[in-house]
């Protein structure tokens, strides 16, 4: 798991089983369990299942963003996979056809959620030469202007 020195008010233990108890609001197989895998301003979790099912939730940092803001970041992301090809998480809607999901427990004040399909990339290694990365991703950022 990554983290980040960005302070969370919940602990780990707690978005995970935040994490857990919303899986029931996506169409997901009914052994779906989620392991977090990131916790910087967000919660990122690896959702998995029997028969190979992987897909990413998303859990907001409390009182960060609206759901209106969330939503606009989702249009963004899909309007730049289309207008410039670049590769971007797909969002999956609820079972309710919303794609940004609220819940809290009793532990946890409610918090915005979503899930995205599952994309396989690996993470740049820190040690690595990565100006030609770096500069690929300049070239991506002056497209998308």
């Amino acid at each position: 798991m990554v983290t980040s020195s960005i302070p969370s008010e919940a602990h780990p233990d707690d978005l995970a089983a935040l994490a857990r108890a919303a899986l029931h609001r996506w169409n997901l197989p009914s052994d779906a369990d989620a392991r977090l895998i990131n916790l910087s301003e967000n919660a990122t979790f690896l959702v998995t299942a029997a028969g190979g099912h992987r897909s990413i939730l998303r859990v907001h940092r409390a009182g960060y963003h609206t759901p209106l803001a969330i939503s606009c970041e989702l249009s963004w992301m899909k309007a730049l996979q289309a207008e410039t090809g670049i590769e971007t998480p797909v969002p999956v809607a609820g079972i309710d056809g919303a794609l940004v999901q609220q819940l809290g427990t009793p532990d946890i004040a409610p918090r915005q959620l979503v899930m995205f399909e599952f994309l396989d990339g690996v993470e740049p290694d820190p040690d690595d030469d990565l100006a030609a990365p770096f500069h690929q991703l300049g070239g991506l950022a002056a497209r998308a202007h």
